[in-house]
């Protein structure tokens, strides 16, 4: 078979218009989706490098606060953070220990004169190191808490348990001040 210039050309075109498309699927398949993916990480580094630096700025300004007040520690002198509402305590505490609620619901509150008690009823489902770590949670944490009352029983054909609890949350009077 004799190839002319004419067929040359022709297989030529054809044979570069398949490089061509081949090129073309490679770069809308592979490269276009990891440059996106590039561009994406490289957005989130400048943002992580603003907030270093906001960071920063705050850090000179703390110790040139407390050079110039002439104290230890600049946090004496701001007024302390305001603990989350007893509900919102719980709930956060409940969203933590990964337990599913079932029931929660506000049982009542008591003010004396110096200490406000907020009580809860609250029915959960969970594994038994869920609800192990939940109890712990409550009777641990960082706020006065304890359970008052506790039933637990096991689901048939689970492995998850319910448990009902009654849970006490008790805080200063001064701090949300009489009957909040």
């Amino acid at each position: 078979m004799r190839w002319t210039d004419s067929t040359r050309m022709n297989l030529f075109l054809a044979l570069a218009a398949v490089l061509l498309a081949v090129g073309l699927t490679v770069d809308i398949g592979f490269i276009q989706p990891q440059l996106r993916q590039l561009r994406q990480l490289s957005l989130q580094r400048d943002q992580l490098l603003i907030q270093i630096g906001q960071g920063m700025d705050r850090s000179r300004n703390s110790q040139t606060l407390t050079r110039l007040l002439n104290v230890s520690e600049l946090s004496l002198l701001l007024p302390a953070e305001t603990d989350p509402d007893p509900l919102t305590y719980l709930g956060e505490l409940l969203n933590e220990s990964r337990l599913t609620r079932l029931e929660l619901t506000h049982a009542g509150r008591t003010v004396t004169d110096q200490l406000l008690r907020t009580q809860f009823m609250l029915r959960v489902t969970g594994s038994y190191d869920r609800t192990l770590n939940f109890v712990r949670a409550i009777e641990r944490g960082p706020r006065l808490a304890v359970v008052d009352a506790f039933s637990i029983e096991a689901i048939k054909e689970s492995q998850m348990l319910e448990s009902r609890l009654q849970v006490s949350i008790y805080e200063p009077v001064t701090r949300r001040g009489r009957g909040a």
